[in-house]
């Protein structure tokens, strides 16, 4: 499925299929690129927790699907469905026609436990780039696959849209590059009393050029509270997690802010590598990234390939110059979001800030996170950038946050533009290289610092048009290496 027509949908609570034009031939495996899977990446396969029972269980292996078959997958499910109905797939590998569930309640499609069940599409991306997609109901469950998209224009996406109750999207693991404008996974809970959990996703293999398919898409009709478990993404040119349109404001391509559920998005653990844009991106009011691990390394390697030209994808431009800003996490939109216990090291790829705040967002906080910026292409390890809405409060609290690496061309570890009342508060920050300050306020009041330590070649703490309380900040000392 595309992201533009993911957009244009789901103000009406939709994530819809779509058009496109050539078909894959399903009487063959596509060419492999890779092994599948690689020592140490196979997903666990044992039965998770279930987030709703079932009246009914079809298990397909009793309607005759062996360990591979061809197109009965989607034919048995789209024949038996009904509320209250769980179909178990067979182990095995299993090409699969797409499959629409729409306007049931607690229905799910799950591969066998403790088994590999593969998934691969019968169509070519291009003529219908979406796998399963469930709509216009909830209480949805799906989990348990293995996909092989190893093949010229061989991949599709997951949406699930909850209308009402719940979704759980687990233990799902994708081999091989996501083709162009198709998106991992795509959720949204619209009913804002309804959860949703998507918990160890693993799309490590990536997107390819310029693609605007992101790994993980929450729709901006989601109002409802989701939260990202434990998930890896890696090598998306269009950010890794992309949860920022619930919370956007303003008209954009005919949609208002009323339009927008600004439902609460929480990203737990998980490994997010070398995404452009962002690695993570959140975006509405009470969301939060905790306990993620972000890399941006020199040299990359997905589930199915060990090289290949881009450190980070480009999302759009053209040689000698492609476009790449790949933060590690981006507040953008609303306010009183949260990044916690994170680590985030940024080695590769030109970006803006391994932490930014973007213009729309108010009033945030991070909390005990630990970066380490090895590269002069990272312009401030934290970017707090000027508003650009007249939100109540602007100011950020930064607490117990580490800052370390080296750079020779950088002017500042922390920027703070035109956002009264920022605080830092035992922070360390010790960096090495050419004549780069600590913490530089511009157009800022009431700002603080205390009880830190900043340990940079050149000033501590700079003010341009601002107001800095400094207190008890030490100009020695190391922060171990952010690592």
């Amino acid at each position: 499925m595309k992201r533009r027509t993911l957009l244009a949908s789901a103000a009406s609570a939709g994530l819809l299929g779509l058009a496109g034009c050539s078909a894959f031939d399903d009487s063959k495996p596509s060419t492999p690129t890779g092994t599948l899977p690689r020592d140490g990446v196979e997903t666990s396969r044992g039965t998770p927790k279930q987030y709703q029972s079932y009246d009914r269980v079809v298990r397909l292996a009793d309607r005759g699907v062996g360990n591979a078959s061809k197109g009965r997958v989607g034919s048995i499910i789209a024949s038996e469905l009904a509320d209250d109905t769980l179909f178990v797939v067979p182990a095995g590998r299993h090409f699969v026609d797409p499959v629409r569930v729409n306007g049931y309640r607690n229905v799910g499609v799950v591969g066998a436990p403790n088994a590999r069940t593969t998934l691969v599409p019968t169509s070519a991306a291009s003529e219908r780039g979406w796998l399963f997609t469930f709509e216009n109901g909830g209480d949805f469950e799906f989990g348990r696959f293995d996909f092989d998209f190893r093949g010229e224009d061989v991949g599709a996406s997951v949406t699930l849209i909850a209308t009402v109750g719940s979704l759980y999207l687990h233990d799902v693991h994708a081999f091989g590059v996501y083709p162009y404008d198709t998106y991992g996974v795509g959720v949204s809970v619209t009913d804002p009393d309804g959860e949703g959990v998507v918990e160890r996703f693993v799309a490590r293999d990536g997107s390819t050029y310029d693609s605007p398919g992101a790994g993980i898409f929450v729709a901006q009709g989601h109002a409802g509270r989701l939260e990202i478990r434990d998930c890896e993404v890696w090598n998306w040119a269009d950010n890794g997690v992309y949860a920022s349109s619930p919370g956007y404001v303003g008209g954009f391509k005919g949609q208002t802010t009323a339009d927008r559920g600004n439902g609460v998005v929480h990203v737990r653990g998980g490994v997010y590598k070398n995404n452009n844009i962002a690695n993570i991106r959140i975006g509405s009011t009470y969301s939060s990234v905790r306990g993620a691990l972000i890399r941006n390394e020199r040299n990359p390697s997905g589930d199915t390939w060990d090289s290949r030209r881009y450190p980070i994808m480009p999302r759009s431009g053209t040689e000698p110059e492609p476009v790449v800003n790949s933060r590690g996490i981006r507040l953008t939109n609303r306010h009183h979001q949260l990044v916690a216990d994170c680590d985030i090291v940024m080695n590769a790829g030109r970006s803006d800030g391994a932490i930014v705040a973007n213009g729309a967002t108010g009033t945030n906080r991070i909390r005990n996170t630990r970066i380490h910026v090895d590269t002069d292409e990272v312009l401030y390890p934290i970017n707090l950038k000027g508003p650009s809405i007249d939100w109540q409060r602007h100011g950020f609290t930064v607490e117990g946050v580490t800052i370390t690496g080296t750079a020779t061309a950088r002017n500042a570890a922390v920027r703070v533009q035109g956002r009264d009342d920022t605080s830092f508060e035992n922070c360390c920050i010790s960096l090495d290289g050419g004549n780069q300050d600590g913490i530089a306020f511009e157009n800022t009041r009431n700002g603080a610092v205390s009880n830190s330590t900043i340990a940079v070649p050149g000033r501590m703490v700079t003010t341009t048009n601002a107001t800095v309380r400094r207190t008890n900040l030490r100009s020695n000392g190391t922060c171990g290496d952010g690592t």
